[in-house]
């Protein structure tokens, strides 16, 4: 009978969204990301959800899957043949009867055999976007007159090359490369857009909404939280009428979550925020507490503003170049900054702040060519895990800059290094255990080796990696970090190297840090920092780890289209499409106008730096200036971008301004707050506008996403959230454009207009926008 019962659950059908259960929460905290079917068995962690699981009775899945539940309870094991359905359902039934629903989504790769003509090697491994840039995970074998490697992968765009006697090799027969032009690049087919279910928020009717579709769904799953609603579809007037349950009243946030999907493929999905009961219909009801709503800016502290003099202290070694050295950026002159109100005028709610950690009071000589010398004003060398350093203030001063920022609205997100430590550092000193190899077997230094050792590699010989796999360094280095979050209150992370650390640490952490902190009520969020693949930035985020990272594929493409000419806006929404497929059309990933470790993106699309020089070294033997004024341009381009696509948008400190620079350090010039250009205090105030509008609109913060138009120099997309509608238009050439578009019937009476100064005229779906080159419009209703 349990069986029957629970069949008859996953086949209810109805034309409303009723309430399945009541709203008990208490076994979860935030909302479950869904499972990620990683082949014909896959291992989910409980852990992951459920902060107790000893009170897990049982687990059902689906068929064709079937579940396997630990003795532990600690996992359950996902089996599922080739006809498991894109999306699925697990159910959690727990001692007291209460139950919570998992969404499920089927793998969809397929295998992939990528060949080489032979030529006499030895050795030939293929590296790439598949399989995280490791040649270990893609030696190739030989078979007859070619070398051979079959990976299995989703449908995308994948750059790679070979790696033929240790020597790296572009693939000569590929007819793509990437944006940059270094690597080739594999296009696999994709689903067609046009043929993809597309839901979209549609009327607000109080308890009742209902949300919309182009191209019917073959199965929707609806969630108010963790617990599936019934969800059916109503032909006629091709919507989903839904309820919101009454268990949502008792609630200050919960959410509505919706996921479809047709014979073509997987849908958006959409994300709607009540507060007791009620769908959000104003930002007013939006706090820094919502990590969907969050804008932020990146302050490295030594180089934002000095406070105090009284704690500048410059190293006198006369080997360190003056951009390596100190520069007297202090916790008190952030505080300034926050009371004079310099960052409300940026709309800013969230500040990720560099490690402020106590740093070695020396120089250092960096191992690596040119062996130049450097001192710790980042923050990112820690030789003691719970001091604050002096260059950059004290307790009373960290707790003033805290508590200023609470009061103003502000969310206080710490740069914390867990990956490595110091070798001043009494972790190093007293536990040489403690610590991964520096020589390799084969004879090898371990350092910077990014992705072959991608877990165990030095980023210095002075900078030595903690085994992070020993149980007894992930507690002590997980008690350093908490230790941070509550002496100071700050409300999350922005975790340093991340794709360095094993996975096993961030659930340890994550635990840790929703037992002791999220469980009493505070929100917090984590954002990491990982330069790689998609998949491996995903392999990090869900409800055990962390809230998102930094999305650096989005970033990357997005730079070289708008920096450079010559490049299509196809590249922009192809990225922008993939990273909707990895994380969300609703996530909280970073999206960046810049960052420290890159050159200033000005610089770039000015000129001022060149491509195909070394960024680094550049900084070094000249000034790197803007170049032509059209960096202004682009940048404000760049910047519209970040503050329109879906998830978290970041300034880097100075892009609101259009300071240029080369690569480390010369992109971290010291801040200025005064005698600025006019070109300079222009593109303050467009930036100033663009932030506005991001905070004011909810359709930028929860709106459903839909690409209009793209071509070489044009992108038009639209963000709409019950009607609330945003449009995003681009023209990238060097000369003035009409860019014509058509928005969606469901938009016909709707009245447009233009907030930078653009043209619009508007014939019943047909819109028109005149923008001069090199230029952005934002649409508003």
């Amino acid at each position: 009978m349990k069986k029957l019962g629970y069949c008859l659950f996953f086949l209810l059908f109805s034309l409303k969204l009723i309430a399945q259960t009541d709203s008990k929460t208490a076994d979860v905290l935030g909302l479950i990301t869904p499972i990620q079917l990683t082949g014909d068995q896959t291992t989910v962690v409980l852990e992951d959800y459920f902060m107790d699981v000893s009170k897990v009775k049982n687990v059902f899945a689906a068929a064709p899957l079937k579940s396997f539940l630990a003795k532990d309870k600690k996992t359950v094991l996902l089996r599922g043949g080739k006809n498991v359905p894109l999306f699925s359902l697990v159910m959690v039934l727990m001692n007291d009867g209460s139950k919570y629903d998992i969404l499920v989504k089927a793998s969809q790769k397929k295998p992939i055999t990528i060949k080489l003509a032979d030529n006499g090697y030895k050795s030939v491994a293929v590296k790439g976007d598949f399989n995280a840039w490791n040649v270990n995970d893609g030696m190739m074998k030989k078979n007859g007159s070619t070398w051979e490697a079959t990976i299995n992968m989703n449908a995308g765009d994948y750059e790679y090359m070979f790696v033929t006697d240790g020597k790296e090799v572009k693939d000569p027969l590929s007819k793509l490369s990437s944006a940059n032009g270094k690597n080739a690049l594999l296009s696999l087919p994709k689903p067609d857009i046009k043929k993809l279910t597309h839901l979209f928020t549609e009327k607000n009717k109080g308890r009742e909404f209902s949300i919309g579709f182009d191209n019917e769904p073959a199965k929707v799953f609806a969630f108010w939280n963790n617990q599936k609603l019934a969800a059916g579809i109503n032909k006629v007037n091709k919507n989903l009428e839904c309820i919101i349950p009454d268990a949502a009243k008792a609630e200050k946030r919960s959410f509505i979550r919706a996921f479809a999907f047709n014979t073509e493929g997987v849908a958006n999905d959409i994300l709607i925020p009540l507060e007791f009961g009620k769908i959000v219909e104003s930002t007013t009801s939006l706090s820094r507490t919502d990590k969907e709503a969050q804008i932020m800016y990146f302050i490295l502290l030594d180089r934002f503003k000095n406070g105090s003099l009284k704690n500048d202290n410059p190293d006198l070694n006369p080997k360190i170049h003056p951009m390596a050295n100190w520069q007297g950026g202090d916790i008190a002159g952030m505080t300034e900054k926050i009371n004079d109100g310099y960052l409300k005028t940026l709309n800013i709610n969230s500040l990720w702040i560099s490690p402020i950690t106590k740093n070695p009071d020396s120089s250092y000589q960096e191992y690596p060519e040119p062996h130049r010398w450097y001192t710790g004003y980042h923050g990112y060398w820690p030789t003691l895990s719970s001091f604050i350093d002096p260059h950059f203030g004290t307790d009373n001063d960290m707790k003033t800059f805290v508590d200023a920022a609470h009061k103003n609205g502000m969310n206080i997100l710490l740069d914390y290094v867990c990956h490595h430590v110091h070798t001043e550092h009494p972790f190093f000193k007293a536990n040489p255990t403690w610590i991964t190899k520096l020589d390799l077997p084969d004879g090898r230094k371990n350092i910077r080796i990014w992705d072959e050792q991608r877990l165990t590699t030095w980023f210095d010989t002075f900078m030595p990696t903690l085994d992070l796999e020993r149980p007894e360094v992930i507690v002590a280095n997980t008690d350093s970090t908490l230790f941070w979050m509550k002496k100071f209150d700050l409300d999350g992370f922005r975790h340093d190297a991340a794709k360095h650390i094993p996975l096993p640490f961030w659930r340890y952490l994550t635990k840790k840090i929703k037992k002791d902190v999220i469980s009493s009520g505070k929100s917090v969020y984590q954002i990491g920092e990982t330069y790689g693949s998609r998949e491996l930035i995903a392999s990090y985020i869900n409800s055990g780890m962390m809230d998102s990272q930094f999305d650096f594929p989005v970033y990357f493409d997005s730079r070289e289209v708008i920096a450079k000419d010559g490049l299509s806006f196809k590249i922009v929404e192809n990225t922008l499409r993939e990273s909707f497929n990895y994380f969300g059309y609703h996530n909280t990933m970073g999206y960046m106008t810049g960052n420290h470790d890159q050159p200033r993106f000005i610089s770039l699309a000015g000129g001022g730096l060149k491509w195909d020089e070394s960024d680094r070294e550049a900084g070094y033997q000249r000034k790197i200036e803007v170049g032509d004024p059209i960096g202004y341009k682009r940048l404000q381009m760049m910047t519209a971008l970040m503050f329109t696509i879906p998830g978290v948008p970041v300034i880097f400190y100075g892009d609101e301004i259009g300071i240029p620079g080369a690569g480390d350090p010369d992109c971290r010039r010291m801040m200025r707050f005064e005698g600025l250009s006019d070109a300079e205090k222009e593109n303050k105030m467009i930036a100033e506008k663009i932030t506005t509008l991001r905070a004011k609109r909810l359709s930028l913060i929860y709106g459903d996403t839909e690409i209009l138009k793209t071509s070489d120099d044009t992108f038009v997309f639209l963000r709409d959230y019950f009607g609330e509608l945003t449009v995003t238009v681009f023209n990238k050439s060097r000369v003035a454009s009409d860019v014509n578009f058509e928005v969606p019937k469901r938009f016909l009476n709707t009245n447009l207009k233009t907030n930078f100064n653009g043209k619009v005229t508007k014939s019943g779906t047909q819109i028109s926008v005149s923008l001069a080159a090199n230029s952005f419009e934002i649409l508003t209703n």
